[in-house]
């Protein structure tokens, strides 16, 4: 699975706001607010990753209990799938 568009991420305050850039800002209409395991979850994913491969990706950047992280992908592919932003 990867992103469905092109998004430019930044910090905006004391979050991340993803932003569909180019043609894909006519394609998707929205803007997505990001704390920051999601926002790097989102990075990951401009690349065709599988959801396991995700997990290992983040488990080498953030030290907390694989389960808790395991759940933490699964919400943000969840969501992204919920506003139809992912490729699979």
């Amino acid at each position: 699975m990867k992103l469905k568009y092109n998004f430019a991420i930044q910090k905006v305050t004391d979050f991340w706001a993803a932003v569909p850039v180019g043609k894909d800002a006519k394609k998707y209409r929205g803007v997505m607010s990001l704390n920051e395991s999601a926002k790097d979850m989102m990075e990951f994913l401009r690349e065709d990753i599988t959801e396991e491969e995700l997990v290992e990706k983040m488990l080498t950047e953030y030290d907390v209990p694989e389960e808790q992280l395991r759940q933490d992908v699964a919400d943000l592919i969840q969501k992204l799938r919920e506003a139809e932003v992912l490729d699979e």
